[in-house]
């Protein structure tokens, strides 16, 4: 199993470098799963608001019918929201076979798509949102054991560090919408730098400014003068800044 490998590929999904759907398929894979699931849940109305699957029992069928409808009776949801964080919801110790054998998700939904017994966990919570892990076998294998908790465990960690990532990552994103707004506004030239240099932002003042290029000039998005003494001048003023 190549450990660091998976868990870089939980933090490019949370990147945007890779679809989550690799990510989570790389899991499912080392450890021999059906499924790996990640859900994100309303705290305030309990609707789902996004799932992620990786594994070999993934479809669009199947995802769909979950997404549709059988999100809203899974059974497995409210116990493994009920779980505490350092511990896992086993779903063959909260569902016996009386319980399964009544079950529609599992009778309409699970078993028939080939899937079988869960280990989940609560990776998150963010603002309204709570995230959940699913790792599930396949139909009449052996639920998970002792010999995979720690590196479930530390499968646990890292997504909940990637899922806490992306979260940050989508505000910054907003907030760079409401400078872009914001720099529209004025009719001067306005840009948003960072302490290299990087142009991050710009209205369209700048933007014809930075076109002419007779005193600035952009080179591979970072900001430049054309007298060499500006450009000196311009470093001393940034590094100011930081002081």
């Amino acid at each position: 199993m190549n450990t660091d490998s998976i868990i870089s590929g939980l933090y490019g999904a949370a990147n945007g470098r890779i679809d989550w759907e690799t990510a989570l398929r790389q899991v499912a894979h080392a450890l021999d799963l059906w499924v790996v699931q990640v859900v994100g849940i309303d705290a305030r109305s309990g609707k789902l608001l996004f799932s992620a699957h990786g594994g070999e029992g993934v479809n669009t069928q199947s995802a769909l019918d979950y997404v549709r409808f059988f999100n809203t009776v899974d059974p497995r949801i409210a116990p493994s929201l009920a779980t505490p964080p350092d511990q896992w919801m086993l779903s063959h110790e909260h569902h016996d076979d009386a319980f399964v054998a009544s079950s529609s998700f599992y009778q309409d939904f699970l078993h028939p798509h080939g899937g079988g017994h869960m280990a989940g966990a609560k990776l998150l919570e963010a603002g309204h949102v709570q995230y959940l892990l699913a790792c599930v076998r396949r139909r009449g294998e052996q639920p998970l054991g002792p010999a995979q908790m720690p590196f479930l465990a530390q499968l646990k960690h890292h997504l909940g560090e990637a899922l806490r990532n992306e979260a940050h990552l989508r505000q910054s994103h907003a907030e760079m919408d409401v400078a872009r707004a914001m720099l529209e506004q004025f009719s001067y030239p306005m840009l948003l730098m960072d302490d290299k240099r990087g142009i991050w932002q710009r209205n369209a003042p700048a933007r014809q400014w930075l076109e002419n290029a007779d005193v600035v000039f952009e080179q591979e998005g970072h900001l430049l003068c054309r007298n060499i003494e500006d450009d000196l001048a311009l470093t001393r003023a940034i590094m100011g800044l930081e002081i």
